[in-house]
Parts: structure tokens; sequence; C-alpha cells
């Protein structure tokens, strides 16, 4: 299943005064949308560390300068590269499993609704509320 990348949004960032940074930001909290071939889609909430040490003074922007496309291209770096966990690999995974799930989504019936249980004119697709769990 081919997933392209919708939207990005932050969600919220950590931020830390240092010595040398004001408001540097060392964590964000963010959520990507995917969307299959289909125009099925489904969601990933993710968060990803920063480190202060890893800033360059020279290329520093202040707090009041950020922009949400700036703090994104470094979530989606940090994603992309994975830093040996393979991260992007995860979340189309489990938003490919979303995905599946909404196309297919599996039916649990209880007893009073199984076959044996009931005339030979029952259609389980049409049942609604508290009888059918979905796990």
């Amino acid at each position: 299943m081919a997933l392209e990348q919708k939207e990005w949004k932050i969600r919220s960032v950590r931020r830390v005064d240092t010595e040398d940074f004001q408001n540097a930001i060392i964590g964000t909290n963010w959520k990507v949308t995917l969307v299959d071939e289909d125009g099925f889609s489904g969601s990933f909430d993710g968060a990803t560390p920063f480190r202060v040490e890893d800033i360059n003074p020279n290329t520093y922007t202040s707090w009041e300068d950020l922009t949400e496309t700036q703090v994104l291209s470094w979530v989606k770096s940090y994603v992309s590269e994975s830093r040996g966990t393979q991260y992007w690999d995860h979340i189309t995974k489990v938003v490919g499993k979303q995905i599946r799930d909404t196309k297919s989504p599996i039916k649990t019936l209880t007893e009073d609704f199984l076959p044996w249980g009931v005339s030979s004119s029952f259609d389980p697709d049409e049942l609604k509320g508290p009888s059918v769990v979905n796990p």
C-alpha cells in the first residue's frame, strides 16, 4: 500500500532557557496524516527530542522568528534519518494498519447475534449499537 504525506502539524513544543540560548526547543509533539491511493487516511502522533548541545549558534532562530514550517523541517529530518530506529517505517506500518482496519473493520458479535441463535434472515452487517463490539 503506497501512502502519501497529506499533512503535518506541530501540536506542542518543549523549550528551555540556557546560558547560550533563550527559548531553545528541546522537543516537539506532532501529528502526521497519510493517505492511500483510494483516499483513505490515517494519522500518527509522534514526539521528537532535540538536544541543546546540537544547536548551531550560527543558525539559531529566535523564538519570535520561528515558523511551523521550520520546526516541521527539523521533525521531518529527524524522522527520515531515523537515527537507526527506522521511525518512518514504523509510522507507515501503524498508519497502514489504521487504513486497512477502516476499509475492512473487524466486527465481534455477542452470542445473541450468532447465526445459530437467531433466524436465518439475520444480517450482521445491519447491526447497530452495543451488541457489536470493535476490539
